[in-house]
């Protein structure tokens, strides 16, 4: 099973210092424009994870594509 047509995908890894607070969105191709969106949108940064989501999956996702939204906010350490 398989496609002969698929290439292996190169990954590039970074390392960067997550502080409470900080946000971590990931969202497949249907959902286009969500980091532009977040970037000049102070006040939907400040809203609760899923309001977040939502939002992004209401106003940026492509009707014609399947579209997928993961935000997390990290909290500070031993709040959970």
């Amino acid at each position: 099973m398989g496609d002969a047509n698929l290439r292996p995908f190169n990954y590039r890894f970074e390392r960067s210092k997550i502080h409470a607070g900080d946000l971590l969105v990931v969202h497949t191709d249907g959902v286009s424009g969500a980091v532009s969106a977040l970037s000049e949108d102070l006040d939907l940064r400040r809203k609760p994870a899923v309001v977040i989501a939502q939002h992004l999956l209401e106003n940026y996702s492509r009707v014609t594509d399947d579209a997928l939204v993961l935000v997390l906010r990290f909290a500070p350490k031993g709040a959970i």
